[in-house]
């Protein structure tokens, strides 16, 4: 295969065979003295050349200092069995070593230690060596190092990869960095497999992202990624997307327990459940309709809840337990259960007693908690029983003093109403005892009926006397006939 090398060694050629300088033996490529000048030799015996050389026909190119009593040469060596370049300055030194030249093809292409026929460029070397190295140096600032490799020796023979001050194997130690004082990154490329890797400035090494063969991303999670996306932390808290293929969200704490999705169901619902399932336990549904459900599949309103509600914090609250309302405002009172469904389908206020001030309706109606109330209005009631009065049977009483009649007609001649019943002025001021004052009416009606039985009796006495009248006056009357 015809190859390019440098223009300098063209132009040494072109010189030596202007001069018609013709090929000559020569074993030792260092040597040097009177005898060994600048030419072109062969031999089959190669000593000093490159490490390779074998027991095979060589050439060397050799142009050589004009003094001959040294060894500054400048030397180009091939084997004639294959079409590798080697090149060398000796440097005072005949077993200075030599260096591989890169040649290009006819069709453009350069490679090291091979050539594939098919790419630009191609590298090729062992499992430890197959890597390339590109370095920046810039002055008193930090150095940067790029490197490539196609083998990752003690850890993956296919692997290959990308690195950020970072080598794939040096010293029987995988992925160590280039330059100790700064940290570095490095990308995977494995067999059905990619991962992100960090270095610290202090060498610790992150690998921070997984691609798997299942298409699924690990974020912190180096293996087996649990879902589409797979996230966790330092502490081993996780975060899950698309868990179980299933449009979710999946947050799980480092103890492995009590695990919370958050997913859109089937049934066009948005839900939070508990557990390992997505939408298995559910805790909470959001249906399309604007419906909320706490406990509840299919809630029927805008917020259904199965169990007990809690609104608030300790000191204000409102709470329902599903038979029990509970209000509390600490700052008007400790409060308690203000509503309850009690036993025998009985409503209650104030179960037990806790609201101590008693209950207020509509601002007009006050009930105290010992049974007393009062009210600002009328009431109307197709009938009041009214218990644990005392009546007014003492009237009847053998010893009961009646009062007199002309004692009463004086009283209400001057009080204007009747004796031991409260005048119009202190009713409207003082209200009235409906309970006492029935007592007092009862008492004056059981009166009026002692002052109706005694005027009966009077009433028959004089009836008696009249009729006695009578038969004496037609006794008298008859007689004068």
């Amino acid at each position: 295969m015809k190859m390019k090398i440098t223009s300098f060694a063209l132009l040494a050629t072109s010189l030596f065979y202007s001069q018609q300088i013709d090929t000559q033996t020569r074993d030792d490529a260092g040597s040097y003295g009177a005898n060994f000048k600048s030419g072109f030799f062969q031999t089959e015996h190669p000593v000093n050349y490159p490490t390779s050389a074998s027991t095979e026909w060589w050439h060397l190119l050799d142009i050589r200092h004009t003094n001959p009593n040294n060894m500054y040469a400048m030397q180009f060596a091939g084997a004639f069995g294959d079409e590798n370049l080697w090149f060398r300055k000796t440097n005072d030194d005949a077993s200075n070593s030599w260096s591989k030249v890169v040649l290009q093809d006819p069709n453009g292409n350069i490679g090291i230690d091979g050539n594939s026929g098919f790419e630009k460029f191609y590298i090729k070397g062992t499992h430890e060596t197959a890597t390339a190295l590109i370095h920046a140096s810039n002055g008193s600032q930090p150095h940067a190092f790029l490197t490539f490799w196609a083998s990752e020796p003690g850890s993956s023979f296919t692997g290959v990869g990308i690195g950020n001050n970072v080598r794939n194997y040096n010293n029987s130690q995988t992925f160590t960095r280039i330059g100790n004082n700064q940290g570095g990154s490095y990308l995977r490329l494995l067999d059905n497999e990619i991962n992100f890797n960090l270095i610290s400035s202090t060498g610790a090494k992150q690998q921070t992202l997984t691609l798997a063969s299942t298409g699924s991303v690990g974020i912190g999670k180096t293996t087996n990624p649990r879902a589409k996306v797979d996230i966790a932390n330092n502490n081993d808290q996780s975060l899950l997307l698309n868990y179980q293929d299933k449009s979710a969200v999946t947050f799980i704490p480092n103890n492995g327990n009590s695990w919370f999705s958050i997913s859109h169901g089937l049934s066009n619902d948005l839900a939070i459940s508990q557990g390992g399932n997505v939408d298995h336990e559910r805790l909470v549904t959001i249906k399309n309709s604007g419906y909320v459900g706490i406990g509840k599949n299919n809630p029927l309103a805008r917020l259904d809840v199965l169990g007990s509600i809690i609104v608030g914090d300790n000191d204000n609250y409102f709470s329902y337990n599903g038979a029990d309302i509970n209000l509390k405002a600490i700052s008007r009172g400790t409060g308690g259960r203000a509503l309850v469904h009690d036993g025998g389908n009985i409503l209650t206020l104030n179960y037990d007693g806790d609201f101590t001030g008693g209950i207020k309706i509509a601002g007009s109606t006050f009930i105290k908690n010992n049974g007393n109330a009062s009210f600002q209005g009328k009431i109307e009631a197709k009938e009041i029983k009214v218990t644990q009065s005392p009546t007014a049977d003492f009237v009847f009483a053998d010893d009961y003093a009646l009062p007199n009649l002309d004692a009463v007609e004086k009283h209400i001649k001057e009080k204007k109403h009747l004796p031991e019943i409260a005048s119009a002025k202190e009713m409207e001021k003082d209200g009235v005892n409906v309970g006492e004052f029935q007592i007092k009416l009862l008492q004056k009606i059981e009166e009026l009926t002692l002052y109706s039985i005694e005027q009966n009796k009077i009433n028959k006495q004089q009836e008696d006397k009249i009729e006695r009248l009578e038969k004496l006056v037609q006794a008298l009357v008859s007689s004068k006939k």
